[in-house]
């Protein structure tokens, strides 16, 4: 099965972007109506601790991932459409215990709600088996040409 992130084209996202040489490069795929990806953080990822890993970075997996579940979601239920795109509108993280560095996380996400324009999307990661943070982020749909230059 293909992941998500192959099939943007064009996506420079640091977090999900296929295209972009130096970025996390996540993978996520279906598991029935729930969307899966793990990840094994490097080492230069640590929060203070040298073994917990960084917030920002458990933001950006938990972004990333939900954005691709969101525009993964509109393939299945509409079709497909190249000029289709989603942003994130609104990211929302709980952080809820530490994320120990060393053992692949895995995020769990669901579409809770499609209205109009946005996506909510529920993500949950996890590492060791235990819920380490979950997000909410808020996918709006857009054009492929919001991000050229000179659009707005």
């Amino acid at each position: 099965m293909t992941a998500f992130q192959d099939q943007l084209r064009g996506n420079q996202c640091w977090g999900c972007g296929a295209d972009n040489p130096h970025g996390l490069h996540i993978k996520s795929q279906w598991e029935g109506d729930e969307s899966v990806c793990r990840y094994s953080p490097k080492r230069d990822f640590a929060a203070g601790p040298s073994d917990v890993l960084n917030g920002g970075i458990i933001g950006v997996l938990i972004d990333c991932h939900s954005v691709c579940t969101a525009m993964m979601h509109l393939l299945r239920t509409e079709g497909p459409d190249p000029s289709r795109w989603c942003v994130t509108a609104e990211l929302h993280v709980e952080y809820m215990q530490p994320t120990p560095l060393g053992p692949p996380v895995e995020l769990r996400a669901r579409v809770r709600e499609v209205q109009g324009r946005r996506i909510t999307v529920d993500c949950l990661l996890r590492s060791n088996g235990v819920e380490r943070a979950r997000g909410k982020v808020v996918a709006v749909r857009v054009t492929t040409s919001w991000g050229k230059k000179g659009s707005s």
